[in-house]
């Protein structure tokens, strides 16, 4: 692939979070004896030779869930981990159709070339091992617990970190919170995991999209904004891969402004 200068942050010890395609992050975590790349971006860049001139441990490829630009880069693996909740969604997302669309844009922008978009094209999906919640891995001076944060979408898990007392989240705890699509579930579920959240043992979160560390209690900031949708009082936005009205509720903190998208159905999937 064309050569990429990568955005690395050290944004803890032996912990990174690495920009990928478009904005999209991915992190890595360096255990004494073993890694986990936390998701695989779109594919676009070679991540996979990235990470293997970072460590000199084996390491684990996991997916925080099943959309397109974190999961596209899969293909560059043998195997990863997917909560079974995504099985569904990560096939969709990965579709051949959806694959040339980003490598055509690819392309366009001089960030691949032809015969790299024709390759892309051409790999397999890796095999899928179910990444069971509850699942510790034992790293080597850190233990990674698989916890469930269903709400976003069926199948979103966080990755707890017990020793540096930090929780991965992906897009299911973060300012812009996306419970409008097809996939996500109700508010009321996406409430109760912020709520459960609150419970788990760690001082700061990591989200997918930003190379900073919040405040474990930015999520009672994040709760505020959930308790308060109401599409009459909410603004109205237009987005993309959904047909119903979209509304947004926002409000601005010190660690920058919540967004929360989200339609009528998901409300009222919460009152029934």
């Amino acid at each position: 692939m064309q050569k990429h200068d990568w955005n690395i942050k050290e944004v803890y010890p032996n912990i990174f979070q690495i920009e990928d395609y478009k904005g999209v992050h991915v992190t890595l975590i360096k255990g004494e004896k073993e890694a986990i790349l936390w998701d695989m971006g779109y594919g676009v860049y070679d991540l996979k030779q990235l990470i293997e001139s970072l460590i000199d441990t084996p390491f684990k490829v996991l997916a925080s869930h099943g959309h397109l630009d974190h999961t596209l880069g899969c293909t560059q693996f043998d195997e990863i981990y997917l909560a079974k909740g995504d099985y569904k969604l990560f096939e969709e997302n990965n579709q051949q159709l959806i694959k040339e669309k980003v490598v055509t844009k690819a392309v366009q922008k001089g960030d691949m070339t032809e015969k790299e978009a024709g390759d892309y094209l051409k790999k397999p999906l890796p095999k899928i091992n179910e990444l069971i919640i509850g699942t510790v891995f034992d790293l080597g001076g850190i233990h990674a617990e698989v916890i469930d944060l269903q709400g976003h979408t069926k199948g979103s898990v966080g990755l707890l970190l017990k020793e540096p007392e930090i929780l991965l989240t992906g897009d299911a705890i973060c300012n812009d919170l996306w419970i409008y699509l097809p996939e996500s579930d109700s508010a009321k579920v996406c409430l109760e995991t912020l709520e459960k959240s609150l419970k788990l043992p760690f001082k700061q979160f990591l989200v997918a999209h930003k190379d900073i560390l919040y405040p474990k209690s930015h999520i009672n900031d994040i709760i505020e904004v959930m308790k308060n949708l109401n599409s009459k009082d909410c603004r109205p936005r237009t987005m993309y891969f959904c047909d119903d009205d979209v509304y947004e509720n926002h409000k601005s903190t010190d660690y920058g402004t919540i967004s929360i998208l989200f339609t009528e159905e998901k409300l009222k999937s919460s009152e029934s």
